[in-house]
């Protein structure tokens, strides 16, 4: 068996024991490709990635990346979860309005995410609360939120189209 059928074979069985381990909270699950999907309401992402990190089945010990969607009528605020010791995959996602774009800060889980959630921050809007220094990463002290206007939110961002190489 190789290392994809494997990691498929692992996911299939860890897929099986989500609803078990994540009893208490309302969360959705999915699979793609080689990856576990778990949908959550925003106020419920820190619990969830305590648990994902916490619970010696999952042992997501690792946060690769915080990542923003910005759709038309929403943000999605995306939390990729990796297990060094069982080499299994998680997304754990989120939908934000444009009105309300908070979720709670990850921070205290991974120490890394102070920086991904900052970036994400300057580039989004979104806002993490309970973050320990929410201070501009990318962008300048004293910028003002209040009033600009975040691509999603209506503002018109021209398409040009190019060509690779």
């Amino acid at each position: 068996m190789d290392s994809k059928e494997s990691s498929n074979t692992e996911n299939i069985q860890i897929f099986d024991l989500l609803p078990e381990i994540f009893s208490e909270l309302p969360v959705q699950f999915k699979e793609h490709n080689d990856e576990i999907i778990m949908i959550v309401k925003p106020n419920l992402i820190r619990q969830t990635c305590l648990i994902s990190k916490m619970n010696p089945l999952l042992d997501c010990d690792y946060l690769r990346c915080i990542s923003v969607v910005d759709y038309k009528d929403r943000l999605e605020v995306n939390y990729h979860l990796y297990s060094l010791s069982f080499r299994h995959k998680f997304l754990v996602k989120a939908d934000v309005t444009f009105e309300d774009p908070r979720v709670p800060s990850v921070e205290p889980v991974w120490r890394a995410a102070e920086w991904f959630e900052r970036e994400a921050h300057d580039l989004y809007g979104v806002e993490f609360t309970g973050h320990p220094n929410p201070m501009p990463l990318l962008l300048w002290d004293g910028f003002e939120f209040e009033g600009y206007q975040f691509p999603g939110k209506g503002k018109k961002v021209p398409f040009y189209d190019y060509k690779e190489w």
